[in-house]
């Protein structure tokens, strides 16, 4: 193992959270792995998996491929809550993109047992966060990446546009499985689901529904009949929205509701019958959908142990015993 250039003054967790979905508001966790990493660079890796109370959507399934069955028989997260609290306690964090979905998701989750979650002294380092400074997403770096040279006059419109042309045509070059042709291409930038051109409107089943935003999940139905000023606030000019955001939430104010195109009910036909569902967006809103699911009484997880490799272990301890983490990779 290479030598650990991080200097720990105390163990740093890094975690990541498989859920029934997006909303960090409403979704909840069905499994969560933490990685503890000691200041002499030893790792413990400790996996839960958790009834979450509620169906998981099929989109997120079609994600991490956890089902509802998988999960039937595992403990509720208030069951662990209070050892999985202690286990983070003295403890820093770390993950990927945790501050905008895996964090504010958990310390939901920590809320509603009664817990409050991260520790005051808990420092975060968030390695996304590092990644994009770092490693910037711009033009002059897809550039450079796909085309092998320097954007030499970055921000002149024409310097733009030929470098901009130049990347598209090098990445359908590159990515053989990518479409050939202009409207496979547009359906692969621009999810079917998709209403708008940002997605702040998706379908879902037959509806029309919010994707963003403290409203996320409302059909415009409900969000004309119950919260119509927030869409005509959108609506107001005040807000920085697209225009075809606009347009669609003036229609539905004046009762024009959109109809889901024929085209897309039959896709979505075609994938209930195939049983498959695929997401094509990590951005996309997934809304649980009234799926019938059993959930059996709480029970604790059993562990399995995993071979221990150079400075990492995994802790072979019956979850019972330990009352928090099942050991399953």
């Amino acid at each position: 193992m290479k030598a650990q250039r991080l200097q720990l003054a105390r163990p740093i967790i890094s975690f990541d959270l498989e859920t029934t979905g997006l909303d960090i508001g409403s979704d909840r966790v069905v499994e969560m792995c933490c990685v503890k990493i000691q200041a002499s660079g030893e790792r413990e890796i400790r996996t839960l998996r958790l009834n979450p109370g509620r169906p998981i959507a099929p989109q997120a399934t079609a994600v991490h491929g956890i089902t509802d069955a998988d999960v039937a028989d595992a403990p509720h997260f208030e069951a662990a809550a209070r050892d999985l609290h202690a286990y983070f306690a003295g403890c820093d964090l770390t993950g990927f993109n945790i501050e905008h979905f895996d964090l504010p998701l958990l310390t939901n989750e920590f809320g509603r047992a009664g817990l409050a979650f991260p520790f005051p002294d808990a420092r975060v380092i968030d390695s996304f966060r590092i990644f994009i400074m770092r490693e910037p997403r711009d033009l002059s770096a897809a550039l450079r990446f796909y085309c092998n040279r320097e954007l030499t006059e970055a921000h002149h419109a024409e310097a733009d546009a030929l470098a901009a042309a130049d990347v598209l045509l090098a990445q359908v070059d590159r990515y053989s499985d990518l479409p050939e042709d202009v409207p496979a291409l547009h359906a692969v930038c621009r999810p079917p689901d998709w209403l708008d051109g940002q997605g702040k409107v998706v379908w879902v089943d037959e509806d029309a529904v919010i994707s963003f935003g403290k409203h996320k999940g409302k059909s415009l139905r409900v969000m004309v009949e119950h919260e119509a000023s927030y869409l005509q606030w959108i609506c107001g000019g005040k807000s920085s929205f697209a225009p075809d955001v606009v347009d669609i939430m003036r229609k539905a104010l004046n009762g024009m509701f959109p109809e889901k195109p024929i085209a897309l009910r039959a896709a979505v036909l075609t994938e209930v019958v195939k049983k498959t569902t695929v997401d094509a967006t990590p951005t996309k809103v997934i809304v649980a959908k009234p799926v019938a699911a059993t959930i059996a009484p709480v029970r604790d997880t059993v562990s399995v142990g995993v071979p221990a490799s150079s400075r990492q272990r995994s802790a072979t301890i019956e979850a019972p015993q330990l009352g928090l983490f099942g050991i399953i990779r």
